[in-house]
């Protein structure tokens, strides 16, 4: 069974027949039929009762019609989810901040990152700037707040805390996520 052949069926059923499924759906009634022959055989039982003014389903056909109904709802359900969660930012950014930052941008960083990007899992480590430079370099976090602007071509620096400290990041080929870390 499968999901061709449950919409095929829902489709039948809905319709009242073979000939304007296979209309609606822009596919010849044997086809259509093929399908539906195949899911009676793989459940051995007859779904519809063919009669010269169409179908009508049987007492297994209404029984699968609600399971039917209930599966292919979910599955796009589950389509929607997966292609939401795709648009969504997600995965693991390691952040740095010095131990004279960490007490202030801590608690607001975290809530303001966490309400931002639900599915992104957020690791700090305080560290002294310089430290921290070199970690960033080095490619052991992803973004680093820092006392000193960079001097470094190959980092991207936005100033936070007015002008006082930037956050700096190292890929060239993406941005660092934003989240206001001010008020």
């Amino acid at each position: 069974m499968d999901i061709k052949q449950l919409k095929y069926f829902l489709l039948v059923a809905d319709m009242g027949g073979f000939t304007n499924a296979a209309r609606s759906m822009g596919l010849g009634q044997s086809a259509i039929s093929k399908q539906i022959k195949l899911l009676e055989t793989e459940l051995g039982a007859q779904l519809f009762l063919r009669h010269g003014r169409g179908i009508v389903l049987t007492p297994a056909g209404r029984q699968l019609l609600d399971h039917a109904r209930d599966i292919t709802e979910r599955i796009e359900v589950a389509r929607a989810d997966m292609s939401e969660l795709s648009k969504s930012v997600a995965g693991e950014i390691t952040c740095g901040l010095p131990a004279s930052l960490g007490s202030t941008l801590t608690t607001p960083l975290l809530k303001r990152f966490l309400d931002s990007y639900p599915l992104v899992r957020l690791s700090l480590v305080e560290g002294l700037s310089g430290h921290l430079y070199d970690w960033l370099l080095r490619g052991d976090l992803d973004l680093a707040a820092l006392y000193m602007h960079s001097v470094n071509n190959s980092l991207f620096s936005e100033f936070i805390l007015s002008n006082s400290a930037v956050m700096s990041w190292l890929s060239p080929t993406s941005s660092a996520p934003t989240c206001s870390i001010s008020g």
